[in-house]
């Protein structure tokens, strides 16, 4: 019996060792076919969203917006352009919210590792979902995933993405004053 399982242990690693080269010599002589820009888009949409799936309905209460709009906000986050520069390191998507946000800005911030989102001013009431990373305020308090921060209006502040990966965060904000930036009007 020993000797039939040593045979088949033998047998399964030539098949492998046979199928790799069938394999490796498949991939050298059958060209590459490019997947159509509409499949490419879906993909890389959803690998953008993925992590942030978890916090699709406390997205949609934020943005006043249903889980099928939030999650075609999120698919669109692998795009080409769809996060536009601020400053260094920072960067914005513009998401227009439902009627519950329709006079504030609402988006999506993300800050690269150590990055600082300069100092700014809320002109009403400020409400932040944090959704990758580690936010720090200048008082030295951090906030992960899933924290809610709310700021009244009047607040003055710049936060700071601290630890490895990028920070991104959702907000609603009803107006905003960036320290050396102008803003367009709405």
């Amino acid at each position: 019996m020993t000797r039939r399982l040593g045979a088949r242990l033998v047998d399964r690693r030539l098949a492998g060792q046979l199928g790799n080269a069938v394999f490796s010599a498949l991939a050298r002589e059958v060209p590459p076919i490019r997947p159509p820009e509409s499949l490419r888009g879906r993909v890389v949409g959803s690998a953008a969203a993925a992590p942030f799936a978890p916090f699709i309905s406390r997205l949609g209460h934020l943005f006043d917006l249903r889980a099928e709009a939030v999650e075609r906000v999120l698919s669109g986050l692998g795009g080409d352009g769809a996060w536009q520069p601020l400053s260094d390191g920072v960067e914005l998507v513009h998401v227009a919210g439902g009627k519950a946000t329709a006079r504030a800005d609402v988006g999506l911030v993300r800050l690269a590792p150590g990055a600082t989102f300069p100092r700014h001013t809320h002109l009403g009431p400020e409400r932040v979902l944090v959704l990758q990373g580690v936010l720090e305020e200048p008082d030295g308090r951090r906030f992960g995933p899933g924290s809610l921060i709310d700021a009244a209006g009047g607040t003055e502040h710049h936060v700071r993405s601290v630890g490895v990966e990028p920070l991104v965060w959702a907000v609603v904000v009803f107006g905003v004053k960036i320290e050396g930036i102008e803003l367009p009007p709405d």
